[in-house]
């Protein structure tokens, strides 16, 4: 997923803006956000500049000039994962596209709703999601968490689950027919 140089439905230009976040999280901003994320990350990319050409190099006044568009971007970035997780499917057969390492995996109950780390219930092999494993999508609970099996393991005891502003969700994209 490689972030285009032009935005292809707004025609914003791209080019050195750094989102930190894929490409496929960051469809799901409307123009106005887009805009509010870059002029927020050029505040912030001049601030920096003009820190370290500065000869005060106090880290703290540098972090006050630029911590309400950090907070608003991270508020970005959170409001475009919460819209992308939103967009899965039940009908739909999706594929890890990154590894997914078993620190990162939330496991459910074999039955009911929640999610725990994955140490709770298997410390000796401890699941992970690899690079092109399917998954489809059994179950969102009231919460917005997301419940997926493995294709090849659709009657394992524990579902992976993922809250909605999981970072992770952005591995997980749709098969392609």
């Amino acid at each position: 997923m490689r972030k285009p140089k032009i935005h292809p439905e707004y025609k914003i230009d791209l080019v050195g803006i750094k989102f930190r976040e894929r490409w496929n999280i960051v469809l799901h901003a409307k123009k106005e956000e887009i805009e509010n994320y870059i002029s927020n990350f050029m505040h912030i990319e001049k601030k920096n500049k003009e820190w370290s050409e500065s000869e005060n190099k106090d880290w703290w006044q540098k972090r006050l000039s630029v911590v309400n568009e950090t907070v608003q971007n991270n508020h970005l970035r959170k409001l475009w994962r919460k819209r992308h997780s939103e967009s899965f499917k039940e009908e739909t057969i999706y594929r890890i596209d990154k590894n997914i390492k078993r620190w990162e995996i939330k496991l459910g109950p074999s039955s009911g709703h929640g999610l725990a780390s994955s140490y709770h219930w298997r410390r000796k092999d401890c699941p992970s999601l690899s690079k092109n494993d399917m998954l489809v999508l059994t179950n969102v609970d009231e919460m917005g968490n997301l419940y997926f099996s493995k294709i090849n393991e659709i009657n394992a005891p524990h579902p992976y689950v993922f809250n909605r502003e999981n970072v992770q969700l952005g591995f997980i994209i749709p098969l392609e027919s």
